[in-house]
């Protein structure tokens, strides 16, 4: 089986606030949605979750449980935003969440074994790009990839250890700047450029769909993560 990839659009503080509570940034995608896999159970994490102060933690289970201040449930619309009066209260203090909260999964179109590569991809391809070209081009990169390697603001947000499998992981505000510097690079040049060059095609259509995913992120006011699967 050859590596694929996800994209993962999320609402960042409840991601965060798992992945801390976890110990890890290792994720579960299983068909009802994505799980973190927890290396520390049982240890409490406080976190602002759409505008209420929530308790994250893992069970002897392996499932996250997610405990509001008070007694009300964590009721949603269909932006993310609490509801005017939550709907009922909680008996135990606690409620189980098998999957994370408000995350969505973008799958990957075409072969996923030139994801680790773009940096070296990229810099190949920067060679034959004249500075219009190059220079818009090497901000969108440089954020994604800072010193050739996928940027990870998951991993510092919530103290734990990088992931082999996380190829880049960004904050709403760094999902926001991405696409804003995106939008001023005159993508169909660059592909003028890549045609026929070996490996740059594969380049310009892996790096597209990650934009495609940062886009929608941005215009949602959520952060984006690519997963690499085996």
């Amino acid at each position: 089986m050859g590596m694929g990839a996800v994209g993962l659009i999320a609402a960042w503080a409840p991601l965060v606030a798992a992945c801390s509570s976890a110990g890890t940034a290792a994720f579960v995608l299983g068909e009802d949605g994505v799980r973190v896999r927890p290396d520390r159970p049982r240890r409490w994490v406080e976190a602002d979750f759409a505008g209420i102060t929530c308790a994250f933690a893992w069970d002897e289970h392996g499932d996250l449980r997610v405990r509001a201040q008070g007694r009300f449930t964590l009721e949603l619309d269909e932006r993310g935003r609490p509801r005017a009066r939550p709907r009922k209260s909680l008996s135990s203090g606690d409620m189980r969440l098998g999957v994370l909260p408000q995350l969505d999964r973008r799958p990957l179109r075409g072969v996923g074994r030139f994801l680790p590569e773009l940096p070296q991809m990229y810099d190949s391809l920067r060679l034959a790009l004249p500075p219009p070209l190059r220079k818009p081009a090497d901000a969108v990169m440089g954020l994604l990839f800072p010193d050739r390697a996928g940027a990870d603001e998951l991993r510092v947000d919530a103290g734990v250890a990088p992931h082999p499998n996380l190829l880049w992981s960004l904050r709403p505000g760094t999902v926001r700047e991405v696409a804003l510097l995106a939008a001023l690079v005159p993508w169909a040049a660059i592909d003028e450029v890549a045609s026929g060059r070996a490996g740059s095609e594969q380049y310009t259509t892996m790096l597209a769909q990650q934009l495609d995913w940062i886009e929608e992120a941005s215009a949602r006011g959520r952060g984006a993560l690519v997963w690499l699967t085996v």
